[in-house]
């Protein structure tokens, strides 16, 4: 019989009134393993909404989990831990739907009172391990573990603030900035405040504002030609005015736009001014804070597929090769889901002339690599144990 796990509300993470009892689930008293990575194994913090499998399915289920975690035990109790055994079951297709790999780690604790983190973190070793660490945390969970990292030293980590706050839904950042507050205990804001300079906590004050419409409420309504217009002039204007000038309101335009509307400035941009925006933005904001920032954002917008594919040549690349930026942006894509991971293949074999998985291949090594590739490779439709 499958070991039935409490349901919890998937936006607030809070415990719903249904309980699910059973006699094998761990006692709500018993602490935790000491070096669990994330919250989210402590029943009272999961943050995800699971619910039972029909009871048809519960026999085949039980034991395709039962398989898995006897397969992760066996490679675990070796000497040496045998880590395409750990690569074989994590990278299952089923397990991109991080509600079945919270599930499972829940399932791995509950048949062995063992947790499946901290032995992997126990039994591997260095950019391996930190991969798989950064898989078993899932999105959120490792979107917090990045900013504490970013956020530890007396200057911030600017490359991984931006790869954690931008490009994202206000509901993102709405739940990052909750569980950073309740995770840490102090205010993300404020700290991020104290540690950036006045611009571009400027950008980041405005997607924390939540006042931006989103892409899937607003495409572009019939009167914004106007307001793009209107914004565009503005833009040159700055753009073209001495070193002196304040230009703040271009951060303000490009930081409080939507998708929609940043393609519809850039296009009105180009079409006006016979110079692409971007590359105005980056001569202007050449060497400050706000280049990389503000290129990211209109880069996004204009070609996801490409400034997801530019995104991982250029931490892979020899001369500016950056493993834990890697990992970041590589899990973002593959929690991201299967249409995205089409469209960075489809542009990194456009724009470099190469498959990224030829390119994963050449530039990483050992298990980490087989890892990666594994992560990226074709995955069959997933079929997952926890329906």
């Amino acid at each position: 019989m499958r070991i039935p796990i409490r349901q919890f509300s998937h936006t607030t993470g809070h415990q719903s009134q249904q309980r699910h009892k059973s006699p094998l689930s761990p006692n709500p008293d018993q602490q935790l393993p000491r070096h669990a990575p994330v919250s989210d194994l402590q029943l009272s913090k999961i943050n995800i909404h699971l619910t039972l499998a029909p009871p048809e399915h519960d026999e085949r289920q039980n034991i395709e989990i039962t398989q898995a975690i006897d397969k992760l035990q066996e490679a675990m109790t070796e000497a040496d831990c045998d880590n395409s055994a750990l690569i074989s079951v994590l990278t299952d297709p089923k397990f991109q739907d991080q509600q079945a790999l919270h599930q499972f780690q829940y399932d791995y604790y509950s048949q062995t009172t063992l947790d499946l983190a901290e032995q992997i973190e126990q039994k591997t070793q260095g950019l391996f391990r930190a991969a798989l660490m950064a898989l078993l945390k899932g999105p959120l969970d490792y979107d917090v573990y990045t900013l504490e990292k970013a956020l530890s030293g007396e200057d911030a980590d600017k490359r991984a603030l931006n790869n954690v706050l931008l490009c994202r839904s206000s509901a993102n950042i709405r739940g990052i900035i909750r569980k950073y507050n309740g995770t840490s205990g102090r205010d993300l804001v404020e700290l991020i405040k104290s540690k950036v300079d006045k611009d571009l906590f400027r950008l980041y004050s405005i997607i924390f504002s939540d006042t931006r419409i989103e892409d899937a409420v607003l495409d572009i309504p019939t009167n914004i030609p106007t307001e793009i217009d209107d914004k565009v002039a503005e833009i040159q204007r700055l753009i073209e005015s001495p070193p002196t000038t304040d230009f703040t309101p271009i951060i303000d335009i490009l930081a409080s736009a939507n998708a929609a509307q940043l393609r519809a400035m850039s296009s009105a941009y180009e079409k006006k001014y016979q110079r692409k925006l971007d590359h105005d933005i980056a001569r202007k904001f050449y060497g400050s804070s706000m280049e990389d920032a503000l290129l990211q954002i209109l880069d996004f917008a204009t070609d996801r597929g490409k400034s997801d594919a530019d995104g991982l040549w250029n931490v892979l690349r020899p001369s500016t090769k950056n493993d834990n930026t890697f990992i970041y942006r590589a899990l973002r894509l593959y929690w991201s889901g299967t249409e995205r991971l089409q469209e960075v293949h489809a542009a990194y074999k456009k724009t470099y002339g190469m498959r990224l998985l030829d390119n994963l291949n050449g530039s990483l090594s050992g298990h980490y690599r087989k890892l990666m590739i594994a992560l990226y490779g074709e995955k069959s439709t997933p079929t997952s144990m926890y329906r």
